[in-house]
C-alpha cells in the first residue's frame, strides 16, 4: 500500500515538472526553400527529402538552435541555423563549385575565348580564369569550349568540365592549317612528291595536308611540290595556303630541242618524217622538235630525218638519220655519197594461198638496185657476161649442162597472174651462136634442170592446167614433151639423179598442207616418198646420189638457211647454220664436194648487206668462202663442171645478165 502511495505521488510531481518545462519551450512552423529546389535538405542530421520543407521545430530554451544543410550534385553545400525567434520562410541558395584553370598556349600566343568570349584583349601564351561548375537537371556537368585562334593556325579547341582535364594547367596546342590538295597532270600518271616525300600518281587527293605559318614573317610557309613522269622533264614549284586554294592542275613540259643539219655537199634537202625543213638565217636547215612520250614508260619518239640531193648531172644516195633525244643534242651532219647503182626492175613468182586455201602462183614487181661498176673492185678478176637481157626482161633461175657447153635459163614476162608467162632458153656457155628457144613461151614453163646426161631437161610448167607440174622433153626438141606428175598441186624444182635407176625429186604445195614438201618418185615407176619433215625449197639431188641440199625457212628469224639429209630421207643437217643471215639458192659442184649458195651475210663498202654468192665444202661447212662482192644482186649460181667458174644472175651494169666468174 505504502509503495502505491509513493509511486502516485512521484507520478504527480513528474508531471508537474514536465508541465512547467513546456510553458518554457518556443514552437515554430518554418518553411525552408533550397535553391537549386531539388536540393536535398539535411536537418539536424537527419536527411530529408529534397526541398521545399515545411515542418514545425521546437525550440526549448532561448539557446536552442536547429542545423539545415542543403545538398545538391554540382553545388557547394549551404548550411544554416534556425533559432527561436526569425522568419517563418528560410531560403539557401546553394552556389556553383568553381574552378581556377591555366590555359598555357603553344605554339605562339593567341587569344583564348571561353564560350566564345575573349579573355583578354590580345594574344597571350598562358591566361588563368576561375570558372563555375555545375549540373542542369539531368546532372549533367557544365562545360565550357575554350579555344585559342590566331590567324595562320587551325583555332585550339579543348572542352572542360568539372572532371576534365585532371589538371588545373589545360594546353592549348594551336594546328596548322590543312586543306585537301586535288592534283591533275597532263599528262596523268605524274609521279607528286611534296617536300621530297612521294605521295602518289596524279590524279590524286591528298587529305588533311599541313600548312605551317612564319608568325615572324607572317606568312604561310612554303610547299615544295615535283612533278615526274618518265620521259618529260621534271616540274618543280611552291604551293601554300593560297587562301585555302585545293585543285591544283599542271601541264607536264615535254622535252623540246632544236637540230641543225650540216650535210656535205651543201645545199642537200632535209625532211623530217616527210616535211621539208627550211634553212636557218646562215643557211643551215634548222628545225624545233618536240619529245612528246609515246607510252607510259617514258619512251620518247625518234624523229627520221633524210638528207638527199639532186641536180641535173647527178644524184647522191639519200642518209636517214635517227634524231632522238640524244641529251638535247643539237647539231647532226651527214657526208652524201655520189649514186653507183641503177635501178632494176625484177619479176619474182611467189605461191601463196588464195581465199579458197589453194595455192596459186602471184607474179611479185619490185625495184632493186644494181651496181653501175661491174667489177669485183682492187686486185679481183671481173666477171665475164655471158648474157644480158633486154630492158624489162627478167631472168629467172639459169642452170648448167652436165658438159659445160650449154646453159639453160627462163624468162618472165606479164603482169598478173593469168598472163604470167615464161620461155626457157639455151645459149652456148661460151656467148657464141645465139639464143635457142627451149619451150615457145606460150604457158608458165621455169626452174629447168639437165637430167645427168645431158640430153634432156625436166622443168616445171602450166600448159595441162593451171597447176605447175613437172615434165620433160629432149634438148634437141625431138621426141615430145613428156608430162612426169599429174597431180592438183604445185610441182615445183625437178632434178634427177645419176643412178642406175634414176629418181625424181621434187618440191611439191599441197592444198591441204601447210608447208612445202619433198619427194621422190621412182623413174621406173612406183609410189613416191616424203623425204623430210621440214619445209622445203629449191632442191636439188647430189651428183654422188646420195645427198639433196634445199633451202628452209626459220621462223623465227624468218631467214632461209640451207639444209643437206640423205637421198632417202632423214634427219635434216644445218650446212649454214647462219640464223642472221638469209640463206638461199643451193645447188652442187659436179663432184658433188662443195655446194654454193646465196647469202647476204656479206655487206658492201657501206655497210649493206646484199645478195652475194659463196661457197661452202661439205668437210668444212663451218669455212665459207664469199665469191661475189660487187654490192650488185648475185644470186642463182651454177657449177661449171671443171669446178672452176661459177655461172650466176646479176643485175649488175643496171640490167639483168648471167656471168661467169672464176672461183680458182
Amino acid at each position: 500500500m505504502r509503495r502505491l502511495v509513493l509511486r502516485s505521488i512521484l507520478l504527480r510531481l513528474g508531471l508537474g515538472s514536465l508541465l512547467m518545462l513546456s510553458s518554457c519551450a518556443v514552437r515554430r512552423v518554418i518553411t525552408i526553400n533550397p535553391d537549386p529546389t531539388d536540393s536535398v535538405l539535411n536537418i539536424d542530421g537527419m536527411q530529408n527529402d529534397p526541398g521545399p520543407v515545411t515542418r514545425k521545430f521546437v525550440f526549448r530554451g532561448s539557446r536552442a538552435v536547429h542545423t539545415v544543410t542543403a545538398s545538391r550534385l554540382g553545388y557547394q553545400d549551404q548550411t544554416i541555423t534556425l533559432e527561436p525567434k526569425g522568419p517563418d520562410t528560410v531560403d539557401i541558395t546553394l552556389q556553383p563549385m568553381m574552378r581556377t584553370l591555366t590555359f598555357v598556349v603553344s605554339p605562339t600566343p593567341a587569344i583564348v575565348s571561353v564560350d566564345g568570349k575573349p579573355l583578354s584583349d590580345g594574344p597571350v601564351s598562358r591566361i588563368t580564369k576561375e570558372l563555375p561548375f555545375t549540373v542542369d537537371d539531368q546532372n549533367r556537368w557544365t562545360q565550357y569550349l575554350v579555344t585559342a585562334a590566331r590567324a595562320g593556325f587551325s583555332p585550339a579547341r579543348v572542352v572542360v568540365s568539372e572532371t576534365n582535364p585532371t589538371s588545373d594547367e589545360v594546353p592549348l596546342q594551336l594546328q596548322p592549317m590543312r586543306k585537301d590538295l586535288s592534283i591533275t597532270t597532263e599528262p596523268p600518271g605524274a609521279e607528286v612528291s611534296l617536300d621530297g616525300q612521294v605521295i602518289g600518281d596524279s590524279p590524286l587527293v591528298d587529305r588533311n595536308r599541313a600548312f605551317g605559318f612564319d608568325v615572324d614573317a607572317n606568312q604561310f610557309i612554303t610547299r615544295h611540290l615535283k612533278l615526274t613522269k618518265p620521259g618529260y622533264d621534271p616540274l618543280e614549284t611552291t604551293i601554300s595556303w593560297d587562301d585555302g586554294q585545293t585543285s591544283y592542275h599542271f601541264d607536264l613540259p615535254a622535252k623540246r630541242k632544236t637540230v641543225r643539219f650540216l650535210t656535205d655537199p651543201a645545199g642537200a634537202t632535209v625532211t623530217i618524217d616527210g616535211k621539208v625543213i627550211a634553212p636557218g638565217p646562215d643557211g643551215v636547215p634548222t628545225a624545233d622538235l618536240t619529245f612528246t612520250p609515246t607510252d607510259d614508260n617514258g619512251d620518247l619518239p625518234t624523229f627520221s630525218a633524210t638528207i638527199s640531193k639532186k641536180t641535173e648531172e647527178t644524184e647522191w644516195i639519200p642518209v636517214t638519220i635517227p634524231i632522238a633525244w640524244e641529251d638535247g643534242r643539237g647539231d647532226y651532219s651527214a657526208t652524201l655519197k655520189e649514186v653507183k647503182t641503177k635501178p632494176v626492175d625484177l619479176m619474182s613468182l611467189s605461191f601463196e594461198r588464195n581465199a579458197d586455201g589453194a595455192w596459186e602462183i602471184i607474179p611479185r614487181m619490185r625495184t632493186t638496185l644494181g651496181m653501175k661498176d661491174i667489177s669485183e673492185g682492187s686486185g679481183k678478176e671481173p666477171p665475164a657476161l655471158i648474157y644480158s637481157a633486154p630492158a624489162g626482161v627478167t631472168i629467172d633461175t639459169l642452170t648448167v649442162s652436165p658438159t659445160g657447153s650449154l646453159l639453160l635459163f627462163t624468162v618472165l614476162s606479164g603482169e598478173t597472174k593469168t598472163d604470167v608467162r615464161s620461155q626457157i632458153l639455151a645459149i652456148s656457155t661460151d656467148a657464141t651462136g645465139g639464143v635457142q628457144q627451149i619451150t615457145d613461151g606460150k604457158s608458165l614453163d621455169i626452174m629447168p634442170a639437165f637430167t645427168p646426161d645431158g640430153n634432156e631437161v625436166v622443168y616445171c610448167s602450166n600448159r595441162a592446167g593451171r597447176r605447175l607440174n613437172i615434165w620433160r622433153k629432149s634438148i634437141t626438141g625431138g621426141g615430145g614433151i613428156e608430162q612426169l606428175t599429174n597431180d592438183e598441186e604445185q610441182d615445183l624444182w625437178p632434178t634427177i639423179d645419176a643412178g642406175p635407176h634414176p629418181r625424181l625429186f621434187y618440191q611439191v604445195f599441197s592444198d591441204s598442207l601447210a608447208d612445202a614438201q619433198l619427194y621422190m618418185s621412182p623413174m621406173e615407176g612406183g609410189p613416191r616418198s616424203d623425204l623430210t619433215t621440214i619445209p622445203v625449197s629449191q632442191p636439188h639431188i647430189s651428183p654422188k646420189a646420195d645427198s639433196i641440199v634445199f633451202t628452209s625457212l626459220n621462223s623465227r628469224t624468218n631467214n632461209r638457211e640451207i639444209y643437206r639429209i640423205p637421198d632417202r630421207g632423214g634427219p635434216p643437217v644445218n650446212l649454214t647454220n647462219d640464223p642472221d643471215s638469209d640463206c638461199y639458192d643451193p645447188t652442187w659442184s659436179q663432184d658433188g664436194n662443195l655446194v654454193a649458195y646465196v647469202s647476204d651475210r656479206g655487206m658492201d663498202e657501206d655497210r649493206h648487206r646484199n645478195p652475194d654468192i659463196w661457197i661452202l665444202d661439205l668437210t668444212h661447212p663451218d669455212k665459207p668462202i664469199q665469191i661475189t662482192t660487187n654490192g650488185s644482186i648475185d644470186d642463182c649460181p651454177s657449177f661449171d663442171p671443171t669446178g672452176d667458174a661459177i655461172y650466176f644472175r646479176s643485175n649488175r651494169g643496171g640490167t639483168w645478165g648471167i656471168w661467169k666468174i672464176s672461183i680458182k
